[in-house]
């Protein structure tokens, strides 16, 4: 957790007790949930809330409050940063003792990466992938293969690695579990590769600036948290692979405005790169 020291809003008198208490921030991809144990009875659990004072479910004992906020409740704010957003809120508190109650405030934050690579392809389970570090996190992505085209069946975790026709189609998606409506995603890139190693010098993308690289790849990007491609994997899957394994590289853009994501395919991107290699 991240250690906190707080400020009253009015400091007390001299040999006012000190605030003894240790403060954990856990940042996920749904909620932000901030844990405190108290080592002294200077603060009463009973008032601690949200800046917003409707808002945000807790547990209380005379030891231990805790209280969790989703991404875009209870008063929380957030700021964009080019490789990061984070999410800014406090908690308050009064002072037990009520003939000279003292507001205490406890502001916290959690930064997310809105750049990471997820890998679930089609001969690996489908799982959910979940980072979280001190006051930070990374958002939590899904990405699994479904049975058809209108993706609402996926595949079962005891049946990977599928077995597929190699002249057939794949349905592939890519998802961001997330509390937070404003967000949406971009497959910026994608490769197939034999190992799990998504960096491996075998490869094959087969999206490239959220573009599609060949006919055997649909992708039509939407500004959406869940995007959805179909691939043909007879026209890159060699006859000596046994495995493949699909990985793509994600961007987290705010719904609206000028983002990467509103973007969509940039195919000059990919010319100039082209050109660049040349």
């Amino acid at each position: 957790g991240v250690d906190v020291t707080p400020t009253p809003t009015n400091p007390g008198p001299s040999g006012q007790p000190l605030l003894v208490y240790d403060m954990s921030v856990n940042c996920t991809s749904f909620y932000m949930q901030v844990e405190f144990i108290l080592k002294s009875s200077y603060l009463d659990t009973e008032t601690f809330r949200f800046d917003n004072k409707s808002c945000g479910s807790h547990t209380v004992t005379s030891e231990h409050v805790s209280l969790r906020t989703p991404l875009d409740a209870c008063g929380t704010t957030k700021k964009d940063g080019e490789d990061s957003v984070t999410y800014f809120n406090k908690i308050v508190a009064e002072t037990a003792d009520k003939e000279t109650i003292y507001i205490v405030e406890f502001p916290f934050s959690c930064t997310y990466g809105v750049r990471e690579t997820i890998g679930s392809p089609s001969f690996q389970p489908r799982k959910k992938i979940t980072y979280l570090k001190e006051g930070h996190g990374n958002f939590s992505f899904e990405m699994g293969l479904y049975r058809s085209s209108e993706y609402k069946t996926p595949y079962d975790v005891s049946e990977y690695p599928v077995n597929v026709d190699p002249f057939g189609h794949l349905y592939c998606e890519a998802k961001l579990d997330t509390s937070d409506s404003g967000l949406v995603l971009l497959a910026d890139t994608c490769v197939a590769t034999p190992s799990m190693n998504p960096a491996d010098s075998m490869q094959y993308i087969f999206i490239d600036d959220g573009c599609p690289v060949d006919n055997g790849t649909k992708y039509d990007h939407t500004l959406t948290p869940t995007q959805r491609f179909r691939l043909d994997p007879f026209r890159w899957v060699p006859e000596n692979y046994t495995l493949v394994y699909l990985h793509c590289n994600v961007i987290v853009c705010q719904k609206y405005g000028s983002t990467r994501c509103s973007m969509g395919c940039q195919p000059d991107s990919r010319r100039a790169r082209s050109i660049g290699k040349d």
